[in-house]
């Protein structure tokens, strides 16, 4: 039993609810309860050890075992080196009732769970009752693996066959619709992820949009669509800002794209809001949430590129750390509105610092700063280049 498919098999404890297990006593081992069930083997025969597989709750009457003392002392350690979830017996006519406290002391010694089973139990009720519970959490969980393949195979931007096609439908995933994509990086473990991917589910359905979800190795992708997407990015960006500040993840999530083709764009875009929400630390982060960079993906790279250094090429050709202080400063001075009382406080400089800053960063972009339109350049330009930067 891998681990990737652990998750996938209920709990020896989880086992031990069902009603078929009524009257059944945990004489020792509870530590191991956690075990996961993968199936049961129903075995009396002298060389048990053979048939056994990890995972597995072994079960059984004694009766090949009983009359050597040597076997009975074997069997639990023998159940634990293969990995079993656990043993239960059915004492009474093989093996003393109850079974003997050394047997007890044994299981717990080596964290193996010992189930009494009542004698009124039969052995084919029991395993048909377990198989039907692994069966029941099984198949979700090959729906989710088969969902997790076809987001993937989405992302990559190869053709998808008929079957692909079919299962999207039976998913209920539109290809032609837009969609939204989101990468959450999560450092937890897989069952941690699995529920936070739920959490993320139903938070977002409550905003009236339906979600797939697929856990990878450090995180979870998810698609989501709705009636009216765009209408729902501002929302969405509020409920995700939300979860990753809760849960201390971080976030990045696409512009609508619609269409086959569309998967793929929107996952360029989830991957660079991923990796700009890492650069700076924030939570949650959508790419180009003004639009612009999505404005201009007709043009090309260079076109855009020669724009930002047209604009910014004094700075940008300044070196470190000048240039990093003047782009700052910019910035705060966009943001504040000009406001150099509010730039100081938010760079942590003196006034006078922020103010022969400024001088500085109007002499080499040799701009006027009370020209609105050279303030939209330059906002537009810093704004595309931090962009394009992702």
């Amino acid at each position: 039993m891998t681990s990737q498919h652990t998750a996938d098999y209920p709990t020896l404890q989880e086992v031990l609810r069902l009603p078929v297990f009524a009257g059944c006593t945990v004489c020792g081992g509870a530590a191991g309860l956690g075990r996961r069930v993968s199936g049961v083997n129903l075995t009396d025969t002298p060389d048990y050890a053979r048939w056994l597989a990890q995972g597995e709750l072994l079960i059984t009457t004694g009766f090949a075992i009983a009359d050597d003392p040597q076997a009975v002392d074997a069997l639990l350690p023998t159940a634990a080196e293969k990995g079993l979830s656990g043993v239960g017996i059915k004492p009474g006519r093989y093996l003393p009732s109850p079974l003997p406290a050394a047997l007890a002391e044994k299981a717990d010694r080596l964290g193996l769970p010992l189930l009494q089973l009542p004698t009124d139990m039969r052995f084919a009720e029991l395993a048909d009752a377990v198989s039907r519970e692994i069966a029941r959490r099984r198949i979700p969980a090959e729906q989710e693996r088969q969902l997790a393949v076809l987001l993937h195979h989405l992302i990559s931007g190869a053709p998808l066959s008929e079957a692909m096609e079919r299962q999207a439908a039976e998913s209920g995933i539109h290809l032609e619709c837009p969609h939204i994509l989101m990468w959450i990086r999560a450092d937890a473990p897989e069952l941690q992820r699995r529920s936070w991917l739920h959490e993320v589910e139903e938070r977002c359905r409550a905003l009236g949009a339906d979600m797939w979800g697929a856990l990878s190795e450090d995180g979870f992708l998810l698609a989501l669509e709705a009636d009216d997407l765009f209408a729902l990015e501002m929302p969405l960006r509020r409920v995700m800002a939300d979860f990753a500040a809760d849960h201390g993840v971080i976030c990045g999530v696409s512009r609508p794209y619609g269409g086959t083709v569309g998967f793929q764009k929107a996952d360029r875009s989830a991957r660079a809001a991923l990796r700009m929400a890492a650069r700076t630390e924030t939570p949650c982060v959508t790419d180009d949430p003004a639009g612009v960079v999505r404005l201009l993906e007709e043009s090309s790279p260079a076109e855009t590129d020669a724009y930002i250094h047209r604009q910014l090429g004094t700075l940008l050709r300044q070196p470190e750390p000048r240039r990093q202080e003047l782009l700052d400063t910019l910035a705060s001075w966009l943001r504040c509105m000009g406001n150099q009382r509010r730039m100081a406080r938010e760079l942590h400089l003196h006034y006078n610092t922020v103010s022969y800053r400024l001088q500085q960063l109007w002499l080499l972009l040799e701009a006027d700063p009370v020209d609105p339109m050279k303030r939209l350049a330059l906002e537009t330009a810093l704004y595309l280049y931090r962009y394009r930067r992702t």
